[in-house]
């Protein structure tokens, strides 16, 4: 269609996917957990997952070093899920989550140190 702002064939042909996390920020030494759907189609006209598929994801560190890998597949609902230990000792910022070729999604890695505060109460004596 001449007035369509994207090409519907390639549009419905292309893999991608959808990367969750447990949280959105974490401490060195933390555990993230993911999952990632792996879908293709048109959102408005529906879309259909993957099964079946090998699925590489990649951890990046904040200088876009690759620090570790995993090499997943699919399950029925077109999903992997997976966890990584964030190393110690690296620079903190914005590391990232890859599903290679398929899609990516960035998180903060910090020292995150909770508030600690004292409640001191008077007596009414």
């Amino acid at each position: 269609d001449r007035n369509s702002k994207y090409n519907t064939k390639t549009y419905n042909d292309q893999l991608r996917c959808n990367i969750y996390k447990d949280r959105g920020a974490y401490n060195p030494g933390d555990t993230l957990q993911f999952k990632a759907i792996v879908f293709k189609g048109d959102p408005s006209l529906g879309l259909e997952v993957i099964k079946g598929r090998r699925v590489k994801m990649r951890l990046h560190d904040s200088e876009d070093n690759i620090i570790d890998t995993q090499t997943l597949t699919t399950n029925e609902w077109g999903a992997v899920s997976g966890s990584f230990v964030l190393p110690e000792g690296l620079r903190n910022g914005r590391f990232e989550l890859e599903a290679e070729g398929l899609g990516y999604d960035w998180f903060r890695v910090d020292e995150f140190v909770l508030p600690t505060f004292e409640l001191k109460f008077d007596s009414h004596e």
